[in-house]
């Protein structure tokens, strides 16, 4: 029985530092700082520990509120130390991502969590993917303006628009068309990833 409960207690120990380790990747430090000057941006730097890389495709960044554009660093192409592919991959070293948030559809924005996913490689394996988060906030309020084409947007809650049955595809997708140009749907919120 004592064996038994230590077995236990060993295991959940284990469980709670590997947890706690992934919560923490000294290979990848993260950190952002307001651009002076500039209310409605932040600089995220990425600092790559020698021998890790990151891979491009695996980035993204996203909002809870609001939306963003992101300048992205450069990236360097190199052949896929898992495969025969070149990639493109941040090595190690301090990469900068320029991010701009905007306050579209006519609300201020004081404040919103920027979500950074990521995943990392050493030269032996790959890490699970993973994420960083910031809570930005602005004082005062960004104001409301028109966000670029192409900014990411915060995920909305969509609304469904209940339509008759139509015996094609073509139709369906005309009658939400008509709807969501008469205010009376709103289109799925698209994240976007780079």
């Amino acid at each position: 029985m004592k064996t038994t409960k230590y077995t236990y207690l060993l295991l959940l120990l284990l469980t709670m530092l590997n947890t706690v380790s992934a919560a923490f990747d000294p290979n990848f430090n993260f950190a952002a700082t307001p651009v002076a000057g500039h209310p409605d941006q932040f600089s995220i730097n990425i600092t790559v520990a020698p021998g890790h890389l990151l891979y491009r495709h695996q980035m993204s960044f996203a909002v809870s509120e609001g939306q963003i554009e992101v300048s992205w660093a450069p990236d360097t192409e190199k052949k896929d130390p898992f495969g025969d592919d070149y990639i493109k991959v941040y090595p190690e070293g301090r990469h900068d991502f320029l991010v701009q948030f905007f306050a579209p559809g006519g609300q201020p924005l004081a404040r919103t969590t920027l979500t950074v996913k990521y995943q990392g490689c050493s030269a032996l394996t790959c890490y699970m993917p993973s994420n960083w988060q910031y809570e930005a906030s602005f004082n005062p309020s960004l104001a409301p303006a028109s966000a670029p084409a192409g900014a990411a947007s915060a995920p909305t809650t969509p609304v469904v628009a209940l339509i008759a049955p139509v015996s094609s595809e073509s139709a369906a997708v005309a009658a939400l068309s008509q709807a969501v140009a008469q205010g009376e749907a709103q289109p799925a919120p698209v994240q976007v990833e780079m």
